[in-house]
């Protein structure tokens, strides 16, 4: 049986029936090819003054084959460096942005510090204002005595008893020493 392009096209040419004739041309025009010098450069069509040159490959079958494996080998080799050069262009670029990122997490914490130091100043002032109108009110008090977490209170005596020698006791919260009691060196 017959392919489909066969009975559609007749006059179909099949490659794998050109190939072979394409090959003995190409392996001709490599043994003979005649090249052209016309001055500093070279090329394959004569040119004005140009001087042909023959060129001829004298190597054998062997040296040939050598010389393309030496060539697929540095080929290789070409290919092997290039992609380690990009790994480490890579990493360098990764080292960089990670470089950039602490750096301006650095700035982030300074500036949050610098704002929260700006926060306690406020503060600090705020609170230093509150005292001072606190105190305007009472002249008799004295600002380096002021403190906005302690206010001493006077406790008025306990009124003895009568025929007491002694003043009674009083029960306070945590290790009070009594009058009495004589202080521990």
């Amino acid at each position: 049986m017959k392919s489909f392009d066969t009975l559609t096209n007749p006059g179909l040419v099949r490659p794998w029936r050109i190939f072979p004739a394409l090959l003995l041309v190409c392996t001709a025009q490599t043994q003979a090819q005649t090249v052209y010098r016309c001055g500093s450069s070279y090329s394959d069509a004569p040119c004005p003054q140009g001087q042909a040159l023959q060129v001829d490959d004298a190597r054998s079958e062997t040296q040939r084959h050598e010389a393309l494996q030496a060539a697929a080998r540095t080929r290789a080799m070409a290919d092997k460096l290039e992609a380690t050069r990009q790994q480490e262009e890579r990493a360098q670029q990764a080292q960089a942005l990670a470089a950039e990122q602490t750096a301006k997490a650095e700035i982030r914490q300074r500036e949050h510090l610098a704002r929260q130091q700006a926060k306690a100043e406020r503060l600090a002032a705020q609170v230093a204002r509150e005292r001072r109108r606190r105190m305007a009110g009472h002249p008799h008090r004295d600002e380096a005595q002021e403190s906005p977490w302690f206010e001493a209170v006077v406790v008025p005596p306990m009124p003895r008893k009568k025929g007491s020698a002694h003043p009674p006791e009083r029960t306070l919260p945590g290790p009070v020493q009594s009058a009495s009691a004589p202080a521990s060196p």
